[in-house]
């Protein structure tokens, strides 16, 4: 079976890049959920959906907002989803997420990146995203994020319940998807 190797060290520091990885179908995907189990194993889930932590940053007041609207059912629009994809491309590129952006999406303070709590929000924000929408980026960038906080040894306890929910939100949307797309080509 292939390893899954992508949430191996600090993601922070040792960012992946995810270009030419190699096709490794079924075997990958095992690999993958097997790494995220085993992860999964050693933290308990929240009796409750977690809520995301302000921290005082206006980037995140702006994440928590889409987080928000996303669990009662809307969808951003207009100027907020521009930003919202502004900061997607932003954080598929770099990996990273800062304090606060400009009007362009680009982050003000490029040496702030490390807050745990600003991935865990914003993981919170992409898996209710996916959620109302199915929009395919939003679970590929919460995978991303996920793999980033789970690298990340230095969570405190909060954190490691909200990571294990989103953990196992993210095993839920990825087999969910797998057993479409399976579904679909048996189909065809």
């Amino acid at each position: 079976m292939t390893g899954y190797s992508y949430a191996d060290e600090d993601r922070l520091e040792t960012r992946n890049t995810y270009f030419y990885s190699p096709y490794g179908g079924e075997a990958f995907l095992e690999a993958w959920a097997a790494h995220r189990r085993s992860l999964l194993a050693e933290a308990s889930l929240p009796a409750d959906v977690p809520q995301g932590t302000p921290t005082g940053e206006p980037g995140d007041a702006e994440v928590l907002g889409w987080l928000d609207a996303w669990r009662a059912g809307r969808k951003p629009r207009g100027a907020l989803r521009a930003r919202l994809e502004a900061r997607l491309r932003h954080f598929e590129v770099s990996k990273r997420l800062f304090p606060e952006y400009d009007v362009d999406g680009r982050p003000m303070e490029r040496s702030d990146y490390r807050k745990a709590q600003r991935y865990v929000n914003f993981a919170l924000m992409l898996e209710a995203g996916y959620v109302v929408e199915g929009d395919l980026r939003l679970l590929n960038a919460l995978l991303k994020c996920m793999d980033t906080l789970f690298s990340i040894v230095d969570l405190c306890s909060l954190d490691r319940s909200t990571l294990a929910w989103l953990g196992e939100r993210e095993l839920l949307h990825v087999e969910a998807l797998a057993g479409r797309v399976g579904a679909a080509w048996r189909a065809a």
